[in-house]
């Protein structure tokens, strides 16, 4: 009796494209309603991980992304890292191994100290940042992070623009030193490379103050883990899209150590087609008819592959270490490579054993 569900059909190709002409305009009507009837109407969209990325216009694979969050501004070199100290449920647990204690990657995300922990952090950033506390400033227009279906690279508001004339660079520079002066900061220097660094730091500083101001202002922790749990990805997207950045930038290398060597080419993508098709996905006896990808102009194309091939090479990576880093002269190459695998295939397991991470 008290809840409506509108629905809003499409039958459409799923891309960037439709989320920023169709879905985002949706949204946005249905979050102005809401805050029209402040109080009397409450609205809830649930949306995965891709549909906030490509509506937000933020975020995307860490492979791709140096930002992946659609929340935060965390960097993608931060995620993903061993605590020095095991959580309490790993030590109450006592996780391990292989004898060892298993890695613990866990983060509390949770409870009142958490929320206490944010109202500190903001009030660090209104001590380091004082323009924070009139935002939004309605004169600025740059922004920063991904930028929609259009090229950041092309967009004269965007802090990554790249001109291609000597004007169109000189009035972006200028426009950067604009918004800096805008928020009363002393630009760092006078090149666009210092400027487009600083002005960056800044923008995705607003964005964090900005999420913090909305988890705080809450009226009860449930409610402000609504908005901080959608920065939980969803651990079979990430496990795909993080397996196939460990195995093409391995595969990669193999490939720059060979691009002179047009035969050496040819016959390496023979040997990993040959273990992949034998025995990663197959047999000798019943190989499978996976390509090595090569794009037109001969360089090496994008790995794309289903989770449970995913899982199947980085389970066997140390063999197609073996093929791409050959010699005695790369052995510790070898070594380094083979302990990534190792400890992301333990995080995996971790994540695996946990429901909130699904």
């Amino acid at each position: 009796r008290h809840v409506c569900y509108p629905l809003h059909v499409h039958i459409a190709k799923d891309n960037r494209e439709f989320y920023a002409t169709e879905l985002t305009p949706f949204f946005k009507h249905i979050n102005d309603l809401e805050d029209a009837h402040e109080g009397g109407l409450k609205f809830g969209h649930p949306q995965d991980l891709y549909s906030h990325q490509k509506c937000l216009g933020v975020g995307g694979a860490m492979k791709n992304k140096t930002y992946a969050c659609h929340l935060c501004n965390i960097h993608k070199d931060d995620l993903n890292k061993v605590n020095d100290v095991a959580c309490d449920d790993c030590i109450r647990l006592g996780r391990r191994h292989e004898g060892a204690p298993t890695p613990c990657y866990h983060q509390t995300v949770s409870d009142e100290q958490l929320l206490a922990g944010l109202q500190q952090e903001r009030e660090a950033l209104l001590l380091q940042y004082a323009h924070l506390a009139v935002l939004p400033l309605r004169q600025s227009k740059m922004r920063c992070g991904n930028g929609g279906i259009n090229d950041n690279r092309s967009d004269m508001y965007h802090v990554e623009f790249e001109g291609r004339s000597v004007q169109s660079r000189e009035l972006h520079r200028v426009m950067m030193e604009n918004e800096l002066r805008m928020r009363n900061i002393v630009p760092d220097g006078t090149q666009a490379a210092q400027l487009r660094i600083q002005l960056s730091e800044i923008l995705l500083t607003e964005n964090s103050y900005n999420i913090l101001c909305k988890v705080l202002a809450a009226n009860s922790l449930d409610e402000a883990m609504v908005k901080l749990e959608k920065a939980i990805p969803c651990l079979l997207h990430l496990e795909n899209r993080s397996s196939e950045a460990i195995i093409s930038r391995l595969v990669h290398r193999g490939w720059e150590l060979r691009e002179d060597s047009p035969a050496g080419i040819q016959q390496y993508i023979s040997d990993v087609e040959r273990i992949i098709n034998q025995q990663f996905f197959g047999s000798p006896d019943c190989p499978s008819t996976w390509k090595f990808p090569v794009e037109d102009d001969g360089t090496m194309g994008d790995f794309k592959f289903a989770n449970w091939r995913c899982r199947r090479i980085v389970l066997h990576y140390n063999d197609l270490v073996d093929i791409c880093l050959p010699g005695d002269e790369l052995a510790e190459e070898r070594i380094s490579w083979r302990s990534v695998a190792s400890s992301y295939r333990d995080c995996i397991m971790v994540c695996s054993n946990f429901v909130f991470f699904i």
